[in-house]
């Protein structure tokens, strides 16, 4: 069988659901959120000694639409229902009761929450605990992928004191704080594969490779096992870079799937120092929502929020490439190396900068992917004690790529606790004009080298919006607390008082000062929060898509009316694919996206293939195509058709049995001979529909007019798009040789015999006569016996004479065909 071009089918269909002037934001329907757990230590909040918690743990969903919306949360047997208002955030509080974070580490579980939305809405998850704060973007589910690279932070350690347990000066207990990821699933029977480049421990039994199956609503948290090295005491140099660390983590699946990255408790970029007594207190946890790989871009700009006072931070900045084209990168770290692999991992600080201001560009020649975690800050606070530290956390963010800015967004910095001080890092394109809730942004730092600029702001909590002309931005949100760390030893070095010095040692110096009172220690962690601002624009593209369907496949243009305002939105992609063949092309307009050209065809004609493509923005422009190929299965009925013996110049009927062996009716629009020789005849009428499973008949003739002749011809049976040919053969029979004996015979009509007849006037009394014996035949024959028959032969009027025997014939003369013969007398 072989497919031929019979039919070609042309829809044009223009899909604009959103008006050119219309403010709209990255949204969705519906989504799957969790909460990954943070790492706990001691002391617990102990009434009365001071360390009572500074605020109640929380954790919240913000919803932020755009038209009143019904709003539906659900866990398991939990739900909760609400009404959220257009243009404003909707803070979903999760009670103590129905708040579960992501713990069960390395099993499947329901540690997700269910959001339902009737119209799109945008969503932020924020969360704080005593041990740790973090707020992020989720996707929609519309938005999700099927492959994800894990970034990472360091792990890290905090302390557990114990001093308040047992008095004892200086009783730490170390306490492992990894990294981790969570993998949420929105469909059933989603099969998600982890390739992990940290050390499991015994969690995998030694692998790295672990392949789980999930369904709807089900979490998995991936935690690295306990380091390979010893936990150091306080003091002593902590887990250098390196160890235990998720990044370059692979995580795909069948099914689309939401990633979490976060880490447990970390100092972002690994800073230490001795002046601290644990560190625990700069170590907040940090979570992002991380973008598939089809959704990273080329061009990452950022500035740190985390800058104090005339200090900028020292943020760890790591590229990861994700792309399996080889990439060249450029950008604002003099060290930057200019090659990038797949998988691989650039890793830079922004103290590596000249003259750091917090701010920097990368840019690679295929998709990437950039994640920043956040420096924090420590000095000392004699207001706490006289060796008391003050501490602000930091966060971590991944970057939305320069593909996926836009010109307007909403969102909302959180109002709890009172004392988070918030920090709005923009930035935007060179010649961008920014309104902050309709005030101009001025005093924007270029970005050296890069037509880009950005601006750090001091934002009050609440409700805020931002928009632009003439360029997009982006930016992060965050807040941090302080904390601090206090410690009052139970034994001084001198004399002095307020002591001078303080030995926390358990062992202290040898002449160490009286015994005053038990030892005491207090700390308060300070928590932090960033997430990337959601992308939104005043102005959208329409979407004009036509599609051209023939017999090898389906080709589907997609064309951006205003010419790629929000291309970078966009997400185009084939999934479901069944034995298809997905070619995408992008349609430029120099640098801008303004199109694409999608052609899906079947790997193997033989076999059924289908596939889905679906052009989704989270603005609520989009379009989904069904691509489905019925593999034709008609299959004759019969081994070879070939007539054997055929009497020539008689007619002789052949019924030829097809069989539709596929699933659905196939339908015969032309039959026809290829040769012009005279024989067969095709005697059927088409269209002839065969139904799937049953058999037709194409009735056919044939009539020879030659013997021992051998007759071809090729019958072609076309349907819609498919078409078979069948070997026709017909064989004459052969001339048989026959003999054929002939007689001349003779007539002497009348004649007078003198002999008998006494009155005639003729004396002869005999006439003689010569008949011929010829074979007109094919075959020789041997003459077995002659006779004359009949009464004058009996009355010897006639008799034969043999006695010339080189003219008469005599029994066992061969007569051969077509020769000179034999006579007889």
């Amino acid at each position: 069988m072989r497919c031929i071009a019979l039919l070609a089918i042309v829809v044009c269909a223009v899909i604009s659901c959103v008006p050119a002037d219309a403010q709209v934001l990255q949204s969705g329907r519906r989504f799957f959120v969790a909460f990954p757990d943070t790492v706990a230590n001691l002391p617990l909040r102990i009434p009365g000694s001071g360390a009572e918690p500074a605020f109640e743990s929380l954790a919240w969903i913000i919803v932020i639409p755009s038209v009143p919306t019904a709003i539906t949360v659900k866990r398991d047997s939990f739900q909760l229902d609400t009404v959220a208002s257009a243009g404003r955030a909707t803070i979903i509080k999760l009670q103590h009761r129905d708040r579960t974070f992501a713990s069960t580490n390395i099993t499947v579980a329901r540690e997700s929450y269910e959001v339902i939305a009737d119209n799109p809405i945008a969503l932020h998850c924020y969360y704080a605990t005593q041990f740790g704060a973090e707020a992020f973007t989720p996707l929609p589910v519309e938005m999700w992928g099927t492959e994800y690279t894990v970034p990472g932070i360091p792990s890290n350690i905090v302390f557990s004191d114990l001093t308040f347990m047992s008095g004892e000066e200086g009783a730490m207990q170390p306490v492992y704080a990894p990294g981790e990821f969570v993998v949420v699933a929105a469909e059933d029977e989603t099969v998600v594969t982890i390739d992990a480049t940290a050390n499991m421990g015994d969690w995998w039994e030694g692998r790295r490779k672990v392949v789980v199956t999930l369904d709807a609503g089900d979490s998995y948290l991936v935690k690295p096992g306990a380091p390979p090295a010893p936990i150091p005491p306080r003091g002593q140099p902590q887990l250098p870079f390196g160890v235990s660390d998720l990044a370059r983590t692979s995580v795909t699946s069948t099914r689309p799937i939401g990633v979490i990255a976060a880490n447990t408790r970390t100092p972002g970029n690994g800073w230490q120092s001795w002046t601290v007594w644990t560190g625990n207190s700069m170590k907040n946890c940090a979570t992002e929502w991380l973008s598939p790989r089809v959704m990273n871009g080329t061009t990452y700009v950022y500035v740190s929020p985390w800058s104090f006072n005339s200090w900028y931070s020292s943020d760890l900045v790591r590229l990861y490439g994700t792309s399996r084209n080889r990439n060249t990168v450029r950008g604002t770290f003099p060290s930057q190396q200019t090659l990038l692999g797949f998988n691989q991992m650039h890793q830079h600080t922004l103290a590596e900068i000249p003259g750091n201001d917090g701010a920097f560009w990368i840019q690679t020649t295929h998709p990437s992917q950039v994640t920043v975690a956040g420096a924090p800050f420590v000095a000392p606070d004699q207001s706490i004690a006289v060796d008391g530290i003050r501490a602000w956390g930091a966060a971590s963010v991944d970057l939305v790529p320069h593909e996926r800015w836009g010109d307007f967004t909403r969102f909302y910095l959180p109002e709890y606790p009172t004392a988070l001080q918030h920090v709005l890092a923009l930035v935007a394109d060179a010649n961008a004009v920014v309104e902050i809730d309709g005030v101009v942004v001025d005093d924007w730092v270029p970005m050296f080298n890069a037509p880009y600029k950005s601006r750090r702001l001091t934002m009050s909590a609440g409700d805020h919006e931002i928009r632009s002309i003439g360029g997009h931005f982006s930016g992060v949100a965050s807040g941090r607390m302080s904390g601090y760390e206090a410690y009052k030893p139970m034994r001084v070095n001198d004399d002095s008082n307020p002591p001078g010095e303080v030995n926390w040692s358990p062992t202290g110096k040898a002449n160490g000062g009286a015994l005053m009172h038990l030892s005491v220690y207090h700390e308060r962690i300070s928590i932090a929060y960033a997430y990337p601002l959601v992308p939104g624009y005043q102005r959208f593209d329409s979407v004009r898509v036509a599609t051209l369907s023939d017999c090898n496949g389906l080709t589907v243009d997609v064309a951006l009316e205003n010419g790629g305002v929000a291309s970078g939105a966009f997400r185009l992609y084939v999934d479901d694919s069944v034995n298809t063949r997905a070619d995408i092309a992008a349609v430029k307009q120099g640098t801008k996206t303004i199109g694409w050209t999608v052609r899906m065809s079947p790997r193997d004609s033989s076999r059924d293939a289908s596939a889905e493509m679906h052009l989704y923005s989270p603005f609520g422009v989009g379009h989904n195509e069904s691509y489905r190929y019925i593999a034709p299965r008609i299959e004759p009925g019969f081994e070879s058709a070939v007539m054997y013996d055929m009497i020539i110049n008689q007619a002789r009927d052949l019924s030829l049995p097809l069989v539709n062996r596929g699933s659905t009716a196939m339908t015969v629009r032309g039959a026809r001979l290829t040769s012009t020789t005279p024989g067969f005849v095709i005697n059927t009428s088409v269209p002839l529909v065969i139904d799937s499973g049953t058999t037709t008949h194409l009735a056919i003739s044939f009539t020879g007019t030659r013997y021992s002749t051998r007759y071809y011809d090729t019958l072609i049976i076309d349907g819609d798009c498919w078409s078979m040919r069948i070997p026709l053969a017909a064989v004459t029979r052969s001339l048989l040789p026959t003999p054929l004996p002939v007689l001349s015979g003779n007539d002497w009509h009348k004649r007078w015999l003198s002999s008998l007849n006494r009155c005639t006037k003729s004396n002869v009394e005999r006439y003689d006569s010569t008949i011929e014996i010829a074979n007109r035949g094919t075959r020789a024959f041997v003459v077995v016996s002659m006779r004359l028959t009949g009464a004058d032969a009996d009355a010897g009027i006639f008799s034969l004479d043999s006695s010339n025997a080189n003219r008469s014939a005599v029994d066992g003369d061969v007569v051969y065909p077509d020769s000179v013969g034999l006579y007889l007398s």
